[in-house]
């Protein structure tokens, strides 16, 4: 049975990857003005921010197994736990914003590219944040991409 900081392992990649992979659908959708791609790609956001649950809550217990590790940057556990909170919090509102719009997408045919066009937008901010987020989660035990030396 994997332990807290194995959980936040096997399960912080998704929100970052599985982001930069919904993009690349919505972008397709938008840009073919499909709306059953956008859809999928507001389905698919929705159980990113579920998992996303799951890797926010177990990277308190994960920060308690390595701290005072060898190795272990104890600097960046603090920044990336700050970074953390705030994505979580943009993730959750995103995978909120995902079920709005496919309730939205029941309505007026000309519109649906415009809603994702604007979730689009409003995922690339996020991921951004992610990014930044797993960026500094990186420099907790990994030197070789810590900028702080």
């Amino acid at each position: 049975m994997p332990n807290s900081a194995h959980l936040h392992l096997l399960t912080n990649h998704f929100p970052v990857i599985g982001l930069i992979i919904i993009f690349l659908v919505l972008l397709y959708g938008v840009f073919r003005k499909n709306n059953e791609i956008i859809r999928l790609s507001m389905v698919l956001t929705v159980i990113i921010a579920l998992i996303t649950i799951l890797t926010y809550t177990s990277g308190e217990k994960a920060e308690q197994l390595i701290e005072g590790q060898e190795g272990v940057n104890e600097e960046m556990i603090e920044e990336h736990e700050e970074a953390a909170e705030f994505a979580f919090i943009a993730m959750e509102v995103l995978g909120g914003l995902a079920i709005v719009g496919l309730f939205l997408f029941r309505g007026a045919e000309s519109k649906r590219w415009i809603i994702g066009l604007i979730y689009m937008l409003l995922m690339l901010g996020v991921l951004g944040i992610m990014v930044q987020t797993a960026h500094l989660g990186g420099q907790i035990k990994h030197s070789e991409i810590n900028e702080n030396k």
